[in-house]
């Protein structure tokens, strides 16, 4: 089945696990899906794997610049924007060892993990829900996580960042859900992504 036929579709972190294999879905289904990411040379051999229907964009969740730019340079080149994951986390191994509990984090940490993974979200439903609502409106899914909904002898950090994420697509359901654009959460337990596998083993090992 092609379902996604005609529709146009934004994967941010999409040169990772979790959004490559997403974008693979959803060109499958017929969707042109743009593939951004911060590592752009990764994201350039995700969309060429993927073949026809696949495109790579570099950007940057940590800067609403990029991220306003991939929504208005995918609408100027396809026409439109019908759908996005939001995806892209901060996981460097730096990070990880780095968001541990509230007495340890350094407010710099702390502010890298909220700006990428919660303002970023905010950002590209800010940019994206514009867009949808011109054609009649779309869906937005949001990468939230398990560790947003109970608490950890870690990760401080990201688990109140996904806790926000779910809080967040709450309310962009709430507010546009009538005008057409859906909101949903998805969270995820540990998956053995790469970036996973490139972090800290103790962390892996007490999951």
């Amino acid at each position: 089945m092609r379902r996604l036929e005609g529709k146009i579709a934004i994967v941010t972190g999409g040169a990772g696990g979790i959004g490559s294999a997403t974008a693979r879905r959803l060109t499958s289904e017929g969707a042109t899906t743009v593939i951004a990411d911060l590592d752009l040379e990764r994201a350039r051999v995700v969309a060429a794997e993927i073949g026809h229907g696949a495109t790579a964009f570099h950007y940057d969740a940590e800067s609403v610049d990029t991220v306003e730019a991939l929504v208005a340079s995918t609408v100027a080149r396809f026409g439109r924007l019908d759908i996005l994951l939001n995806n892209a986390a901060i996981t460097t191994p730096q990070i990880q060892r780095e968001d541990t509990t509230a007495v340890d984090i350094t407010f710099e940490t702390w502010d890298r993990v909220m700006a990428v993974n919660l303002r970023g979200y905010l950002a590209g439903c800010k940019y994206a829900i514009p867009e949808m609502l011109k054609v009649g409106g779309g869906a937005i899914i949001n990468t939230a996580s398990g560790s947003g909904l109970v608490g950890d002898l870690s990760r401080i950090g990201y688990g109140t960042s996904k806790a926000g994420v779910i809080a967040l697509t709450r309310f962009i359901a709430t507010q546009y859900g009538r005008q057409g654009v859906r909101c949903n959460a998805v969270a995820p337990g540990l998956i053995l992504t790469e970036a996973s596998k490139a972090g800290v083993p103790e962390l892996i090992e007490m999951i």
